[in-house]
């Protein structure tokens, strides 16, 4: 997003689609744009870039469904450039602030010859109040 690499632990990775037009909902925060509705699951959308304040930079737009807890939740990006793994070498803790987010949103920072990928903690980024709006669009 906005030219910076992130990461995603895959284990709460469901699936990565194209974007989906999201039916708009009423009160909820800029950041998430509505629901869409995929195999019979009402899922929200969150818009990555809103969330943390920066601009798009779109490519080639994906959606990534996560489950986070019991929810699923759709995370959009920019672009989804690879699946990677990385060794406990490559893996850093945080410094308490990083590239302006807040370090509650990131699990660590990977670091490979090919650059740094901010790892986020999914399940930090959306609030208790949050979720529990979310919750009530059916996610």
């Amino acid at each position: 997003m906005a030219d910076e690499g992130f990461g995603i632990g895959i284990g709460q990775v469901v699936e990565i689609i194209t974007p989906q037009k999201p039916n708009p909902v009423p009160e909820v925060p800029e950041y998430i744009s509505g629901v869409f509705t995929l195999r019979g699951d009402v899922i929200p959308l969150v818009d990555l870039r809103k969330r943390f304040g920066m601009k798009a930079v779109p490519r080639k737009e994906r959606v990534i469904v996560i489950r986070s807890g019991k929810e699923k939740i759709g995370l959009l990006v920019d672009e989804v450039t690879e699946i990677k793994g990385f060794s406990e070498k490559e893996l850093a803790s945080t410094p308490g602030l990083f590239k302006g987010l807040k370090t509650e949103y990131l699990k660590g920072i990977a670091r490979d010859r090919n650059g740094v990928a901010i790892i986020l903690d999914i399940d930090r980024i959306l609030s208790s109040e949050e979720r529990i709006q979310l919750a009530g669009l059916g996610a």
